[in-house]
């Protein structure tokens, strides 16, 4: 399999978040409550024949540095790099 199309990225709404502190890797530790919502992102994943994971689509006001699914994809890349001994293929992701 070359692509995964069509997978729903649900949205949630907050009703509690509290920071309680940060991670070595400079993500947030939250206390959260929160309520899915009838709202989602459709996200559309392709292999790539280098190891890069890059956004096809322009997200307006989300840097590609500052973007969530970037970060937990590579988040990904690195653990199964740690854990294999090799990075997997890269991926192009779109959102719509």
């Amino acid at each position: 399999m070359r692509a995964l199309h069509d997978c729903p990225a649900p949205a949630k709404l907050n009703l509690f978040l509290h920071v309680v502190g940060r991670r070595p890797d400079g993500y947030h530790l939250l206390q959260s409550v929160f309520q899915l919502i009838d709202r989602s992102d459709t996200l559309h994943f392709d292999l790539r024949d280098d190891d890069r994971i890059v956004r096809t689509t322009d997200v307006p006001g989300v840097p590609e540095e500052h973007d969530l699914i970037l970060r937990a994809l590579r988040a990904l890349q690195a653990e199964y790099a740690r854990r294999h001994g090799r990075l997997p293929p890269g991926l192009s992701v779109a959102v719509d």
